[in-house]
């Protein structure tokens, strides 16, 4: 199933790619939090990222800098966020040509 291999690093390419107009700041605060802080996830399914590896992770980046771990955990909800998105159109896209069109008595 395609959703279950999606990674966190295709996520991050298609947001970028839908987010044009982002300031360069926040572009390279990103890609900090991606290079720097996510590098060992980069690969990883989406689906293998678990809410305890993402406190674990917020505490160590809090050791250093509280303010960082939180631009951080904004990154990853909305790569979150846009993958469970994408995930849901997919899946409706699928059932809705599953459905027969043809019952009778179901109006089109």
């Amino acid at each position: 199933n395609r959703i279950k291999s999606v990674t966190l690093q295709e996520v991050y390419t298609d947001y970028m790619a839908a987010r044009k107009s982002l300031k360069p700041s926040t572009k390279r605060d990103y890609q900090k939090c991606i290079n720097g802080y996510f590098n060992d996830w980069i690969n990883k399914p989406m689906l293998d990222i678990t809410r305890d590896m993402v406190e674990q992770r917020h505490r160590k980046l809090s050791e250093k800098s509280e303010a960082q771990a939180n631009l951080a955990m904004r990154l990853l909800r909305a790569l979150f966020n846009r993958f469970i998105n994408s995930s849901l159109s997919i899946l409706l896209k699928f059932f809705c040509n599953a459905i027969p069109r043809n019952i009778p008595g179901l109006s089109q």
